[in-house]
């Protein structure tokens, strides 16, 4: 959910418009916000951006069966390919997501 806007190659157009009983839960900015704490993964190098920490978190994580890639061009499945082949995410970068977690559940 969070990835899609925070990549150079989305376009926000083509989403669907939001009804009346589906409201965003945050705003843009408010959106923006919370991805920057997820932000030491590509920028310390855990990861190149956030779509592909959010395939590794997720295929390094038992409690997650499936996971669901959307993708609408050959060179971003191969992007997402490309990410899982490099394995799930290593432990620091888990016990700092961790913190940022409690962090979010403190307020």
């Amino acid at each position: 959910m969070l990835t899609s806007d925070f990549r150079p190659d989305f376009d926000s157009t083509r989403r669907a418009p939001y009804t009346s009983r589906s409201r965003p839960v945050l705003s843009r900015s408010g959106i923006a916000a919370l991805a920057r704490r997820f932000s030491f993964l590509w920028e310390d190098g855990y990861a190149e951006g956030p779509v592909q920490a959010a395939i590794r978190f997720v295929i390094g994580n038992p409690a997650i069966s499936t996971a669901l890639v959307g993708y609408s061009s050959m060179e971003q499945l191969d992007y997402a390919i490309a990410a899982s082949e490099r394995g799930p995410l290593p432990g620091e970068s888990l016990e700092r997501l961790q913190a940022v977690w409690e962090g979010l559940a403190q307020g």
